[in-house]
């Protein structure tokens, strides 16, 4: 989550001997200039999970992030067929694909629910100790809080909030990547909804897409399936 960073390791990659570069994208002039001097070298660089509106990336691998965002309104909505408020946490604005998949999210639920409520986005920084902050401050100030969408990580911090304040059983939550962690939230029932991206597809096809271009072969990536995993069909799902 640090720009200056990223542009740094970005940059180091020129005259190692490194012929091409996947990485996962902030959104910050920082980043677009470091893709660019990448380029400037002969060093393609490949957006894995989260990319950049950047014509020097040679590609994005991941899932389609808006339908991702989309299908967690749509369960929400249809989970919850009442009215009430509903809370986004998210990482901040350096991910374009956690915008994308708050867009998704609140486009979804305008069109098919119009009467439930989406809040302002409460911003975890994906780190667990920030979302456990953001969701106890959401909790106190949302007296009729009905979900949770989770955009990004920190899932750790969101299921110890909502078991601090007692609210595990009343406030449906959606979120991320399947773990060893929300795995165990799922099976216990403080998480209801994981939205899933096999990260082994992801590091195979970022691998071929990028030998594809070295040797001037064309690939063309399929986007990542948006797997829906419950309690209900978690039974041999990997975590790759």
């Amino acid at each position: 989550m640090d720009p200056a960073l990223l542009s740094r390791k970005l940059r180091a990659c020129a005259g190692q001997g490194i012929n091409a570069v996947a990485f996962q994208a902030l959104e910050d002039p920082l980043v677009h200039d470091a893709v660019a001097a990448l380029a400037a070298h002969g060093i393609p660089a490949l957006g894995l999970i989260s990319g950049l509106g950047s014509t020097n990336l040679i590609g994005l691998i991941g899932i389609d992030n808006r339908a991702a965002g989309r299908t967690a309104g749509y369960l929400m909505g249809r989970f919850l067929k009442q009215t009430g408020t509903i809370a986004v946490i998210s990482a901040g604005q350096l991910y374009r694909v956690h915008e994308e998949r708050e867009i998704g999210f609140r486009s979804c639920l305008r069109q098919n629910f119009p009467t439930v409520t989406v809040v302002e986005t409460y911003c975890g920084q994906d780190d667990s100790d920030q979302t456990y902050d953001q969701t106890l401050r959401v909790i106190a100030a949302q007296s009729d809080l009905l979900g949770i969408y989770n955009v990004g990580a920190g899932n750790e911090g969101l299921v110890r909030a909502l078991k601090k304040a007692g609210v595990t059983d009343e406030i449906i939550t959606i979120g991320h990547n399947l773990s060893a962690k929300t795995k165990q939230y799922l099976l216990e029932g403080s998480m209801d909804i994981i939205l899933h991206q096999n990260m082994r597809r992801a590091a195979s096809q970022a691998v071929e897409a990028m030998i594809a271009h070295l040797e001037n072969r064309p690939f063309s990536a399929d986007r990542l399936p948006v797997e829906v995993i419950t309690r209900e069909n978690i039974a041999g799902i990997t975590f790759g």
